[in-house]
This record gives structure tokens, C-alpha cells and sequence, in this order.
């Protein structure tokens, strides 16, 4: 009898070690005093969408204040990382078969691995934020614009950003959505009325083409003209 019960607080004992080791039970898991499975498998997911929004939120930052070659390599990095995001929460899914835990473990580890990525690109890239905010701290536009004579040795981009832009135009307005899928610099963050989407690549866009270039969102692209460097509605 002892030696059953000795065995059965061994198996306790390692059941609950496995527990500790997962993300969802982690010390720093948003979801760790959920009380059932269903609750659990609710909270992560919203933490997880969370997270992603930061993310997102959080790459398009650090992008405006880098160079093209910088961004190169932050893209490139982002890449990877998102395989091996994605590989490795598949992976830890795996371990638990078609249990009823799955939903929740590979939501909580998606979230867990997320959020650890918004922390690292913070601290890759805060130093260089915090910098850009120092050299143009907010304030009112300028009377005629940011694309001026005046600012071109801040802008030395606008001809490339005006000639860009007409070149939308036109793709929209003759309805060549590949031609507007070769534009776009993936992965592309869509924001409109708080919400937020993530297109990971071209066939991405073309799916959701009508909804992310809506016949408002034309509209407002085709009516907007450069007049001396300035935007005009």
C-alpha cells in the first residue's frame, strides 16, 4: 500500500512539474487563474490577439525610424521569427495530441513568444525611437507641409514618395491590384476604427483586397494631390 501511494505522489508530483513548464501556467502568464478550460481557452486567445496588435503596433514604430537598409534587416529578421513562432507552438501543441487542453496551450504559447518579441524589438530599438522623438518632437505640421523646398534636407525622400503615390493612383484607379500587391511592403499593418489587421504577403492583400482598398479608401487616394510639395484633399 505505501508503495502505491509513494508511486501516486510521484506521478503528482511530475504532473504538475509538466503544468509549471507551460506557458499557460507560467509566472507571468495573463491567464494563469483562469478556473476552466473553457475560461482559459477564452482568455488566452484574447491575450494572444492582443499581443499580436502590440506587435504590430510596435514594428510599424520602429519602422518609421529606420533606414531602408535597417528595415531590410528588421524585416528579415521578422521573417524568421515569425517561422519559428509559429513552428515552435505547433510543436508544443503537438505534445497534447487532441486533448481538450490544445486550444489553450498553443494559444497561450503564441502569446507568451509574442509578447516576449515586442520586449526584444523595445529593447533592440527603443534607443533609436526615443532618438527620432528628440530630433522631431511633436508638434503642429508645418504651414506648407513636410515634402517643401524648405524641408528637403530633412526629406530627401518626397520626389520618390510623390512619384510612388501617383503610381497607386493609377494602379487603383485602372483596378491592377497586382500592380498594388507589388507596391505594398509586407508585412502590412492595417489599421481602421481601432482595429487592427496583419497582412503577412501579397496573397494576403489580394484576398482581403476589397476591404483593406474600399471604395472610401479610393476615393480619398484618387482626390488627394501634391500642390508646391503639399498634400491636398
Amino acid at each position: 500500500m505505501r508503495r502505491v501511494l509513494f508511486i501516486t505522489f510521484l506521478l503528482l508530483v511530475a504532473s504538475d512539474a509538466r503544468a509549471d513548464a507551460q506557458q499557460m501556467n507560467a509566472p507571468d502568464s495573463p491567464c494563469k487563474d483562469s478556473v476552466s478550460t473553457v475560461d482559459s481557452a477564452n482568455c488566452f486567445y484574447s491575450a494572444y490577439q492582443k499581443s499580436d496588435r502590440k506587435l504590430n503596433d510596435t514594428y510599424a514604430v520602429i519602422r518609421r525610424v529606420l533606414d531602408p537598409n535597417e528595415i531590410d534587416a528588421l524585416r528579415s529578421a521578422q521573417r524568421l521569427w515569425l517561422q519559428f513562432r509559429d513552428a515552435n507552438c505547433f510543436a508544443e501543441k503537438a505534445l497534447y495530441g487532441s486533448g481538450t487542453a490544445v486550444g489553450p496551450v498553443y494559444n497561450a504559447c503564441m502569446e507568451a513568444v509574442t509578447r516576449r518579441r515586442v520586449e526584444e524589438l523595445n529593447g533592440m530599438y527603443m534607443w533609436r525611437i526615443e532618438k527620432s522623438q528628440s530630433l522631431y518632437p511633436p508638434g503642429p505640421m508645418p504651414e506648407m507641409g513636410n515634402c517643401t523646398k524648405k524641408d528637403s534636407s530633412t526629406r530627401p525622400d518626397c520626389p520618390h514618395a510623390v512619384a510612388f503615390f501617383e503610381k497607386l493612383k493609377l494602379a487603383l484607379k485602372s483596378g491592377d491590384r497586382d500592380a498594388v500587391a507589388s507596391y505594398v511592403d509586407y508585412p502590412l499593418l492595417i489599421n481602421r476604427d481601432k482595429n487592427h489587421d496583419y497582412i503577412q504577403d501579397r496573397e494576403a492583400l489580394l484576398k482581403n483586397f476589397d476591404h483593406i482598398f474600399d471604395l472610401e479608401v479610393q476615393c480619398v487616394i484618387s482626390h488627394y494631390r501634391f500642390t508646391a510639395g503639399v498634400g491636398q484633399l
